[in-house]
């Protein structure tokens, strides 16, 4: 219901000049007129949040984020610290799987975070940054229009 409004919005912004202006301002373009500044609000709150909860700087690589990554660097902290135990050692042993477990998950939440970052981010900042004002640019343009139609029309 909101993607079809936004684009019947967008299409009356832009080419909607030869009917009457009664037909054109239906309940949809009202509803999606008092949906957009919410919507506008709520994505740029969730991009602002979600990016807080990032652990890696955003647009990194995946080894640059990684080797950032807390887990990352208490793994390698593990591994300087292997080398104070012997070889056979139960605790060396606990510390290399620990080390290895912690390397993978920081691998992981980098990859994660790169996906979150381009699938999740990059849409919501685009649509809070560029879509939403854009729609609102349109519907002031089309309701500047309509009102000068309809001067014309009565001159």
């Amino acid at each position: 219901m909101l993607r079809q409004s936004l684009s019947i919005l967008k299409q009356f912004g832009s080419a909607a000049k030869s009917h009457d202006a009664t037909e054109l301002l239906h309940e949809d373009l009202v509803v999606v007129e008092q949906r957009v500044e919410p919507a506008k609000k709520a994505a740029q709150v969730l991009h602002k949040k979600l990016q807080g909860c990032m652990h890696s700087q955003a647009g990194l690589e995946a080894e640059k984020r990684m080797k950032k990554l807390p887990l990352m660097l208490l793994s390698v902290s593990m591994a300087e610290s292997l080398k104070d135990f012997d070889a056979e050692s139960s605790i060396r042993r606990v510390l290399e799987m620990c080390c290895f477990m912690e390397k993978m998950l920081a691998s992981m939440l980098a990859d994660f975070e790169m996906k979150v970052e381009k699938e999740v981010l990059e849409p919501l900042n685009k649509l809070s940054e560029d879509d939403l004002p854009e729609i609102l640019k349109n519907k002031k343009q089309f309701a500047k229009l309509t009102t000068d139609w309809n001067n014309a029309r009565t001159r």
